[in-house]
Order: structure tokens, then C-alpha cells, then sequence
């Protein structure tokens, strides 16, 4: 879906799939997709609203950061979106209760995720898909990110 956002509306510099726990392991990856581009940009991350869901990106940050790459960042809109649509959606989750800290990556989205994962509830990222995404440019990124 994201792929197909970018093609339309020309949003982000390059779609890296991520493969869960696999995109920690590749962030060393990035320098050579950064060269390909002409230079460092913006990691911007979304994917699943759970504990482990959110320690990927934290740890893929912590090490492109150790090797000289930008900190991964989450991609705001796209959670907001998914808190927006999956209202209703989560799924049960079972697991340790994470750190209180964890959220905190998420800014403005940390309150609703630690509700969320105290109610043992996760949301999957697929419920943001293309027929939410392909009527959506720049301008409406920017004014869900401004409220």
C-alpha cells in the first residue's frame, strides 16, 4: 500500500519493507540505499501497534545511530491513522507488559498506545491499507499531523 502511495504522490524518497525483526538487522543497509539517493534522509517507520512492534524501530535507531545514519522515526500520520481505523479493531495480545518508556517514541501517539497495550490489545498495520491511503497527498499528511 505504501508502495503504491509513493508511485502515486512521489511522498517518500524510497519503500524499504522492513521484515519485522529483520529490519534491525539491515538498518547497515541504509548508508547504501542513502548513496543511491544522493545522501542521508529522513527514516521514517510505521508498522504494527504492539511491544514488539515498537522495540524494532527504537533498536533499529539505536544502531543506525551507533554507525552514523539518522535516527529512525515513527511515521506519525500513519500511526494516528491506524489508532484512527483500527478504533474498535484491536486484537488480544499476549506478552509481558512492556516498559513504561516505550511509547514514548511515539510522541503524541504514547498515550493512546499505552492504553492500548494496558488493555493487553494490539492493532495490526494492515489496517492501514491503500483504499485509505491513495486519496491522501502531502497537504492532508501535513494538517493530521498539525491536530
Amino acid at each position: 500500500s505504501y508502495r503504491l502511495w509513493h508511485l502515486a504522490r512521489g511522498r517518500f524518497s524510497a519503500v524499504v519493507y522492513g521484515d519485522g525483526n529483520r529490519f534491525a538487522d539491515g538498518i547497515r543497509y541504509m548508508a547504501d540505499i542513502f548513496a543511491e539517493l544522493g545522501g542521508p534522509r529522513r527514516v521514517l517507520y510505521f508498522g504494527d501497534l504492539d511491544p514488539q512492534g515498537l522495540v524494532i524501530p527504537q533498536e533499529a535507531s539505536a544502531r543506525a545511530l551507533a554507525i552514523g545514519l539518522p535516527a529512525v522515526e515513527p511515521h506519525l500520520w500513519s500511526y494516528r491513522a491506524l489508532l484512527a481505523l483500527g478504533e474498535g479493531h484491536s486484537q488480544p495480545w499476549e506478552g509481558e507488559s512492556p516498559s513504561s518508556t516505550l511509547c514514548d517514541w511515539l510522541e503524541d501517539c504514547a498515550e493512546p498506545a499505552r492504553l492500548l497495550f494496558s488493555a493487553s490489545r494490539r492493532l495490526a498495520q494492515e489496517y492501514v491499507g491503500w483504499e485509505d491511503l491513495r486519496g491522501k497527498n502531502h497537504a492532508d499528511e501535513e494538517s493530521v499531523q498539525a491536530s
